[in-house]
């Protein structure tokens, strides 16, 4: 998966940006999120639970920010199975 900001460079983890815009980035903007999740912290449905959890008790975490945090996990569910299905 690519970041979504530079286009170029792995994406290393999912970020919050301005307007409550969830993507994936790389190490390209440090700096220019407002909080992140590593990859390596969402491997699989039990941590994204946890994660949507904890961001749930944040008062910035309203309902855009919500909605556009499930769209990417469930993005990277599917892209998760995908990867398991392929030979």
């Amino acid at each position: 998966m690519k970041c979504e900001l530079c286009k170029a460079e792995p994406a290393t983890r999912l970020a919050c940006m301005l307007y409550d815009t969830w993507k994936w980035t790389g190490y390209c903007r440090p700096g220019k999120e407002l909080y992140y999740i590593p990859l390596d912290q969402l491997k699989n449905q039990k941590d994204a639970t946890r994660w949507y959890h904890h961001l749930r008790e944040k008062v910035w975490f309203g309902p855009v920010s919500q909605s556009s945090f499930l769209t990417k996990l469930d993005d990277l569910q599917r892209r998760l199975s995908e990867q398991i299905v392929a030979p």
